[in-house]
């Protein structure tokens, strides 16, 4: 199926996950243009999908790149085809979403091998991208990474609890309390609250949109929980951060994202990556912004400072 946008097309695509799932996604391009800058693979997050970056690739499009993404295993349109939402795979989900990264960077990469290519993740997507950048050594220059946490304390004794709870409720069972326990406190933070969502932008726009799309929100499985909490406890270890791949990297988040512990989280990942030795870590707060910097009051300074970014890396090509 094809849009059109005026200049530029938006094209489903889709690729056979690790886990033999088909999975779902999207292109964004300008086909009127001979040449692009560049391409941007997106790794959406937690709980969401990837029509929400319509308007971020949108942006990205108009300024001559390819932009593609992907509903990862348990979300969006990939979810939907089994009624499979919040679960990964019965064994070693994690890996499984990182190994549809670098699936999806390959189907792209022998389209357009001469092309530079960066890749973007948000919130939980910002984790399998930092555990990609680990895990593979594929051409890239550039990962940009929105909304991440360096969270290390009480890991291990939630994916105890996640254990113990399947073996009484099942591995697909979805519970209230490993909701709570994973992102209940974020909306404590902001008082007086209109929704319970309201930790992840300032714009009431956003905030709708959102509770008014039946793809979010969508409750993790047991599993799926497990799988989080191993994939953030690995990414917790120095040890593991020291095999990054050396290739530019920029974090950015609102400075009252708690996902990111209002940039604390955020600054200790930042740190971590600079033990590693990596050449160039960028880090960039935004004043009183929440957790999802495209969605926020002032997304149009925050696209600007990603496409900004990208092009003085290009330049240096």
């Amino acid at each position: 199926m094809r849009k059109s946008y005026k200049k530029f097309m938006v094209k489903e695509l889709e690729f056979i996950s690790s886990t033999k799932q088909t999975i779902k996604g999207r292109e964004w391009k300008d086909e009127s243009r001979k040449e692009y800058k560049g391409i941007v693979q997106i790794v959406h997050g937690m709980q969401e999908h990837i029509g929400r970056y319509e308007d971020f690739a949108t942006f990205l499009a108009k300024q001559g790149y390819i932009v593609v993404a992907h509903d990862q295993l348990g979300h969006g349109k990939t979810a939907k085809q089994k009624n499979e939402y919040g679960f990964f795979a019965p064994k070693n989900g994690w890996q499984y979403l990182v190994d549809d990264v670098h699936l999806l960077y390959k189907q792209e990469k022998e389209k357009y091998p001469e092309i530079p290519y960066f890749i973007f993740g948000h919130s939980m997507g910002s984790l399998i991208v930092r555990t990609y950048l680990i895990r593979y050594q594929d051409k890239l220059e550039g990962a940009i990474l929105s909304g991440t946490s360096g969270q290390k304390s009480l890991l291990r004794t939630g994916i105890l609890l996640t254990k113990l709870l399947k073996v009484f409720k099942g591995q697909k069972y979805k519970s209230e309390l490993m909701e709570y326990l994973v992102t209940g406190s974020f909306n404590r933070k902001f008082k007086p609250n209109e929704t319970n969502v309201d930790w992840i932008s300032r714009d009431k726009d956003t905030i709708q949109f959102y509770l008014k799309d039946e793809d979010n929100g969508k409750k993790f499985t047991l599993q799926a929980y497990e799988d989080l909490l191993k994939g953030t406890l690995f990414l917790s270890k120095q040890k593991n951060i020291n095999k990054t791949q050396d290739i530019p990297i920029v974090l950015f988040s609102g400075d009252k994202d708690p996902v990111g512990e209002n940039a604390k989280g955020v600054i200790r990942v930042y740190h971590m990556l600079e033990k590693a030795n990596l050449q160039d870590v960028t880090i960039r707060l935004f004043k009183d912004g929440r957790h999802e910097m495209l969605h926020e009051i002032n997304k149009e300074e925050v696209y600007r400072f990603i496409l900004n970014w990208i092009e003085k890396r290009i330049k240096v090509l």
